[in-house]
């Protein structure tokens, strides 16, 4: 055994890491088959797994979408409801002869819709 300046003994050992990794739901064919080996129909498992896997996702991103595309038209709902509301309140504002709060609940919708067509253009 070596010995350091003290004169003590050392033990020193080296070894390695090996890390493998691959993208995607399944293994390589190589690994499926050593799987395989280890555990006959081990391989159809996995791919079971991974199909199971893949129409989960796909349920759920249905899902979202239908959700998201609800979520859109229910917004678009309430904010026509409210412009309309504003619009009929300015107009009455205007025929009573409150010109200040007709231009205000007026100018509600509209700088909305500015605001918006805005966002969407940048």
């Amino acid at each position: 055994m070596p010995k350091n300046s003290d004169g003590l003994s050392r033990d020193t050992a080296s070894g390695a890491i090996l890390s493998v990794s691959y993208e995607g739901p399944l293994p390589p064919a190589v690994e499926m088959e050593k799987y395989n080996r280890i555990l006959p129909g081990a391989a159809e498992r996995v791919f079971a797994m991974a199909e199971k896997d893949g129409d989960h996702r796909r349920s759920i991103e249905k899902d979202l979408v239908s959700k998201r595309f609800r979520a859109d038209i229910l917004g678009m709902c309430f904010a026509f409801s409210l412009a309309f509301i504003c619009i009929i309140a300015a107009m009455y504002f205007f025929y009573v002869g409150n010109i200040t709060a007709g231009f205000a609940l007026l100018g509600f919708p509209v700088l909305s819709l500015i605001g918006k067509f805005l966002h969407k253009a940048q």
